[in-house]
């Protein structure tokens, strides 16, 4: 792959784009941190510092202008990159869009990676949805819930809205579709009713299912009322 020569102008337009969505956050250009891995000095294009849904913060955003798109190895290489600097977040900005091997990679990595156009970039806020099953206060970056969709659940499936797990610890996680309220429902609590957290009378259960080969799996069921 070849960049192209007004690469710094393009990183200038992603400055103020982070800057337009983000404006809390501090950024700062070309800086240098010692890498805990490799123990090495690494450059940083871009970072943003600063406090996010109650937590302290380390953004790295790497720009790629490149002629194609964005493949397995670039996002790997940065992940690479995110987990020796010690980030929080990384986001990857390219203008030809990447593979799907690349997009796959990204939603298993164990540091919050988007992968944005600068277009996209000009209308994205950092968010996420954090796991308080291991949220150990402010100073610690917690697991992140990973939206993965509603393999597993039966009952009134309706009522939820967004089923996903902690990239940390592993906790399920329901979005209630009535009340908008996320329930985390560790494994000491499987096998048990658990209450929607928004009081809103939705009740979860997660029952173990002999899969074979001495594995289980979960299947979750969802009520309107107890179900013990």
């Amino acid at each position: 792959m070849h960049t192209n020569p007004d690469w710094k102008e393009y990183e200038n337009l992603v400055c103020e784009a982070m800057k337009q969505e983000n404006p809390d956050l501090k950024i700062e250009r070309d800086i240098k941190l010692h890498g805990h891995i490799s123990e090495t000095k690494r450059q940083i294009d871009i970072a943003a510092k600063g406090r996010i849904a109650g937590h302290n913060v380390f953004v790295v955003i790497d720009c790629k202008k490149y002629s194609s798109k964005l493949d397995v190895n670039d996002v790997g290489s940065f992940i690479t990159f995110l987990n020796d600097v010690g980030a929080d977040i990384g986001i990857l900005v390219t203008q030809k869009g990447f593979s799907e091997s690349a997009k796959n990679l990204a939603k298993k990595s164990r540091v919050k990676l988007e992968i944005k156009t600068l277009e996209e970039l000009r209308e994205y806020k950092i968010t996420f949805d954090y796991c308080e099953e291991c949220d150990r206060g402010e100073d610690h970056f917690p697991g992140v819930i990973r939206w993965t969709g509603f393999e597993g659940l039966a009952g009134d499936i309706n009522k939820v809205k967004e089923a996903g797990h902690c990239d940390w610890c592993g906790s399920l996680h329901i979005r209630c579709q009535d009340c908008n309220t996320i329930t985390g429902i560790p494994e000491t609590l499987y096998q048990k009713s658990v209450e929607c957290l928004g009081r809103c009378g939705i009740i979860f259960r997660v029952n173990l299912e002999y899969v074979g080969h001495g594995m289980n799996d979960f299947v979750l069921i969802v009520k309107n009322n107890d179900i013990e």
